[in-house]
């Protein structure tokens, strides 16, 4: 045997050896990642989970809030059943479940991503007790809040996220409020509430965009058949458009842009063919007997002009008013 083939055999038994202690590592991390996964969806770790939630929304809240049960596979989604919040004995919210799915590998890229967030059957309980004092008022804990800020201010956070944050579909479905001691026109019940939206919301810019608001009220009784809308913010603009609003008697559409440093870029347009006033006849002090007539409204603010388009008929007699206006606008003065 020749001394180079000595050596190449020598290469060969090493670079086998680190070969296979490669292939061992491998094997190990995997089976641990295989083994902290299947720790997830024990028993014992769900009930950790849940009443580590439960401790951390406890010593934020003036209240009790208890999880019936949490589900998922948590790298991926998660589930919420049966949630309470009672203060004092009395309910103040319970939902049927809340569940999530979202992307963990998002994080890489610095964006909290969550695809898909339901809030089944929220239920809400609001009281005003002699005083006129509403029993949510003091239901976070002023030192939560206090704790808050001073270690934002002692790591010196900014404020800015941690993450954008991008919600691909939420929604809410069959949510309701009562509201015991409420004077008008508030509503004593709220039902059927359900909400259809998506969000994406960074340092720079937020953008909400609601595909499908409903809900109806009793007493007074009134019914929100359909709202859309895109609402958008880049710091220097805010802008509602594709507003539709659909209730039992009125359709309104329009848009809203509004610019605080630049108001004659503001403008707002309001569109109705057939304006039922009487269906906000609830918005008014009780006056009696009062018969609303139906309008046609067009109404335009751009820059500093004002435009708006009224007809109406009652009792067989019509009118129509246009008008035109200038209008002052003071610009915003800034501090030297």
């Amino acid at each position: 045997m020749t001394v180079g083939s000595a050596s190449g055999n020598k290469r060969s038994r090493r670079g086998s050896r680190w070969w296979r202690i490669g292939v061992y590592v491998f094997t190990g991390v995997l089976i641990l990642l295989i083994l902290a996964l299947a720790l997830t969806q024990t028993g014992w770790f769900r009930n950790e989970i849940r009443e580590y939630i439960e401790r951390v929304a406890n010593d934020a809240l003036n209240a009790e809030v208890s999880i019936g049960g949490l589900n998922g596979s948590l790298l991926f989604s998660v589930g919420l059943e049966n949630i309470a919040v009672t203060a004092e004995g009395d309910s103040i919210l319970t939902i049927s479940s809340v569940s999530a799915e979202y992307s963990p590998w998002a994080l890489l890229r610095g964006v909290l991503e969550v695809q898909l967030l339901i809030i089944d059957s929220p239920r809400l309980w609001l009281s005003r007790d002699d005083e006129g004092v509403w029993n949510i008022t003091e239901l976070i804990r002023q030192e939560s809040t206090d704790n808050a800020v001073e270690s934002s201010s002692d790591s010196g956070d900014t404020g800015g996220l941690p993450f954008d944050i991008v919600i691909g579909r939420a929604e809410v479905r069959s949510g309701s409020a009562q509201f015991d001691g409420a004077e008008h026109p508030v509503p004593s019940r709220v039902a059927d509430l359900n909400l259809k939206a998506s969000a994406r919301i960074t340092d720079q810019s937020q953008q909400v965009t609601v595909v499908d608001f409903r809900f109806h009220t009793e007493n007074p009784d009134f019914e929100l058949r359909q709202l859309t809308a895109d609402i958008s913010s880049n710091g220097a603009t805010i802008a509602l458009s594709d507003l539709i609003i659909t209730t039992d008697s009125n359709h309104i559409e329009g848009h809203i842009r509004y610019v605080p440093d630049n108001l004659r870029n503001s403008e707002a347009v309001i569109k109705s063919d057939s304006l039922q006033l009487a269906e906000f006849e609830f918005l008014l002090p009780d006056q009696g007997a009062i018969v609303l007539p139906a309008l046609s409204v067009d109404f335009v603010l751009r820059a500093d002009t004002v435009r708006i388009s009224v007809s109406g008929e009652q009792a067989g007699q019509r009118a129509h008013l246009d008008g035109l206006s200038l209008i002052h606008i003071s610009e915003p003065t800034r501090p030297y």
